[in-house]
């Protein structure tokens, strides 16, 4: 069975914030407890990009507003997972 992958549209959010989060990560190197809990929520998403499965977009949400909520983040990962447009380098192409 062929294992299932995200809509193209997720893919490209899941990439975004990947980057966004480390990038993040590198810039708050000096708050260990902020990079900890952003390092195990960034840690799952990969593996979930290549085993989907339709419930994780809700948990990939909780899990993102979560962090949200605990540390005043630098970048609003749930806008972006939830439609905010995206930077030019991760649009989907215009085929028209």
């Amino acid at each position: 069975m062929t294992p299932l992958l995200p809509p193209d549209d997720i893919h490209r959010r899941l990439l975004f914030i990947l980057h966004e989060g480390l990038v993040e990560i590198r810039n708050r190197v000096h708050e260990p407890e902020r990079v900890h809990f952003l390092s195990d929520l960034l840690e799952v998403i990969p593996v979930w990009m290549v085993t989907w499965e339709p419930g994780h977009h809700d948990v990939i949400r909780g899990m993102l507003q979560n962090y949200e909520r605990r540390f005043p983040p630098m970048f609003n990962y749930v806008r972006y997972f939830d439609g905010q447009d995206l930077p030019e380098a991760f649009r989907m192409p215009d085929r028209s």
